[in-house]
């Protein structure tokens, strides 16, 4: 038996830091190393949560994240991979599978974005260098809320990201 990626306090302490948000918008960077970035309406608060491990894991925090309040949720949108064997594609499709079912399962609304069009409208393409959108969202976001990880990892700061992208089109404040 693998050993849980989260401790069960920190479940619940995800659930504490959002208890006193208002409306907030989610972002998804699909993956076992990906990640679900949260921001609060007026985009003063985020939070990170790295990827769950297990089904089970991944159904409570979406359950516990749906408190009425969540908007809406972009996940972003992916393909199987230039270089991924079978079973590594086979894999990744089978984990964003779970992520769709568990937002399915717990009425959280979300559609999907592709990273190329999240990463124009929020000015950060990173040509395959990842330090791009780690700088970037430590920029926007220094006092980001981390659960499951110790600091803002590359992909936690994708999903953060993703969630900014959200906030804005939802509230049409791209120009």
């Amino acid at each position: 038996m693998t050993k849980p990626r989260f401790d069960i306090l920190d479940l619940f302490e995800s659930k504490a830091c959002i208890d006193d948000w208002k409306p907030y918008y989610m972002g998804i960077d699909p993956g076992l190393s990906g990640g679900i970035g949260l921001i609060e309406e007026d985009g003063r608060k985020a939070m990170t949560i790295a990827m769950p491990k297990t089904r089970q894991e991944l159904l409570f925090i979406f359950d516990n994240l749906n408190t009425g309040y969540l908007i809406f949720t972009y996940m972003e949108k992916v393909h199987e991979g230039q270089g991924f064997g079978r079973k590594a594609c086979f894999t990744f499709g089978h984990n964003v599978g779970h992520l769709e079912m568990a937002l399915d399962a717990t009425l959280i609304p979300w559609d999907s974005v592709s990273s190329g069009k999240w990463m124009r409208k929020m000015k950060c393409l990173t040509g395959g260098d990842k330090a791009v959108t780690r700088q970037k969202a430590q920029q926007m976001f220094p006092n980001a809320i981390t659960i499951g990880t110790t600091r803002l990892t590359d992909k936690v700061c994708e999903a953060l990201l993703i969630a900014e992208y959200c906030r804005k089109i939802r509230l049409g404040l791209f120009g």
